[in-house]
């Protein structure tokens, strides 16, 4: 098995987790001390999975919580108590397994209390987690589900060990190389000549865009994130081959002076459009779904900053999608002095209400 082998089994249609709101279905559910086992139900039947590529989830979130006591039970015994609490059914509570054709997420039900160590974010207390895991059948052309769990398991076994063998380490390898040195890697491919320069970085682009399809594959990049990552290469890729087009038909009759002159102001350019596709941290917005650029994505890897803890990182979340609905945009750049400024605004009147 090889990164080849993985790449031929990427699906062609995408599973549909579709939740069911159980909040919104049975408003009374609210003040219920425990949610029925009978709507806590996966619905995964021929109709939904086979046919649309479906799952139906169960979910209830609710904020406000009710003032009853809750105690922490653990081998029959109360080991905490909490002041109030409401009831909680989630699937994304824990790290959802995406990878390849492979998927599975652990259903989680359980109640929400406030962090006794900090009291403006609630803690989940799980009480029963269920695992479902699902696999895309290429001869069916769709999605079906697992019952097998050792199964599943060996084929998760199989995707990690490429996940962590050679190819995929060279090429992080070399991506990292390229973020680094950028500038020298530049000014080294056109040392042979302006021709065989082109190639070099047009191939520099290869392994920008091979390096976050790969990270597409292994479940840490979502589709719609490398729909745009992918728009970001392809526009700078474009403008490199448009650029190369009409500089190489004019050096074709000048003289070596200006050929020079025109050389180094390519260079120069070629550096500054990569900085900017490898750097600009921008958020993308459409139809409630948030994409990254390639430099959102490698920040998000790197910094502790906000979006680490599930809090922060609803809080930045909410914060894009509210921004976008109300100024009517499509891109974010929370760099930019005035999304920064916005942002911890947002955090402080979150903070006073929570108060």
């Amino acid at each position: 098995m090889d990164l080849h082998d993985l790449k031929k089994r990427k699906p062609s249609k995408k599973l549909i987790i579709e939740e069911r709101d159980l909040k919104k279905e049975f408003p009374e559910l609210k003040w219920e001390f425990k949610i029925p086992l009978k709507l806590l139900r996966v619905e995964y039947g021929k109709d939904y999975i086979e046919f649309h590529n479906k799952v139906i989830v169960p979910v209830f979130k609710e904020d406000i919580l009710l003032p009853y006591r809750y105690s922490e039970m653990k081998h029959n015994k109360e080991i905490r108590t909490y002041p109030s609490f409401s009831n909680y059914v989630d699937w994304k509570f824990r790290d959802v397994y995406a990878k390849v054709d492979l998927f599975q997420f652990k259903l989680t039900t359980g109640v929400k209390v406030l962090k006794p160590s900090d009291e403006k974010y609630y803690q989940i207390i799980t009480i029963e987690e269920t695992a479902y895991n699902f696999r895309f059948n290429r001869e069916k052309n769709a999605w079906e589900y697992m019952s097998n769990e050792k199964q599943f398991e060996n084929l998760k076994q199989e995707i990690e060990e490429v996940s962590r063998g050679p190819e995929v380490r060279e090429l992080t390898k070399s991506y990292f190389a390229l973020r680094q040195n950028y500038k020298d890697i530049i000014d080294e491919a056109y040392l042979e000549s302006f021709e065989k320069g082109y190639i070099n970085v047009d191939n520099l682009f290869e392994i920008i865009s091979e390096f976050h399809y790969v990270m597409n594959l292994m479940g840490d990049i979502y589709d719609f994130q490398l729909e745009q990552i992918e728009n970001q290469i392809y526009f700078f890729r474009e403008k490199h081959r448009h650029m190369f087009k009409n500089l190489n038909t004019k050096l074709n009759i000048e003289t070596e002076d200006i050929r020079k002159a025109r050389l180094i102001q390519h260079r120069a350019t070629l550096k500054s459009d990569f900085k900017e596709l490898l750097t600009s941290e921008v958020y993308y917005i459409k139809e409630g779904k948030i994409g990254t650029s390639i430099g959102a994505y490698f920040s998000s890897k790197q910094k502790a900053n906000d979006n680490r803890t599930p809090e922060t990182k609803r809080e930045l979340e909410n914060f894009l999608l509210f921004t976008a609905s109300t100024k009517g945009i499509s891109a974010i750049n929370l760099k930019k002095e005035k999304y920064k400024i916005a942002f911890n605004k947002y955090k402080n009147d979150l903070e006073k209400n929570i108060k």
